[in-house]
């Protein structure tokens, strides 16, 4: 058997009233209803909410910040290839041929030793 709604059979519904004794329902009788707690979550709205705070940076900090940053970005480079360099030459002590060693060598003379030298100039 198939139903057909409609807009005016919804418009006109009532709900069926709740039994609380039988239904078990837990909450507040009608019409016992606590007002709305105290919450600065209710609270009303600020009237003059158009321009968000400046913001607090401490001048000493971000100055320490980008110090830090200029270091790591100097040995971080020379850290990565020192750490290439390390692997490569392991991977060819332990199973040398004369291709894994030539390419080891380029390596180190290509990346490696110019990027230590620029470490060590730089400071």
């Amino acid at each position: 058997m198939a139903r057909n709604f409609s807009i005016e059979s919804l418009e006109n519904a009532q709900p069926a009233p709740v039994d609380y004794e039988t239904e078990g329902f837990d909450g507040p009788q009608p019409g016992n209803v606590a007002p709305f707690p105290k919450d600065p979550l209710f609270r009303a709205p600020i009237a003059d909410a158009g321009a968000a705070p400046e913001p607090r940076v401490n001048r000493q900090y971000m100055s320490i910040i980008n110090a830090a940053m200029d270091v790591l970005s100097a040995r971080l480079i020379c850290l990565i290839a020192v750490i290439g360099a390390v692997i490569m030459f392991g991977y060819a002590v332990y199973d040398p041929i004369p291709w894994r060693t030539y390419t080891v060598v380029a390596y180190a003379c290509v990346v490696l030793f110019p990027t230590i030298y620029l470490h060590l100039r730089k400071g």
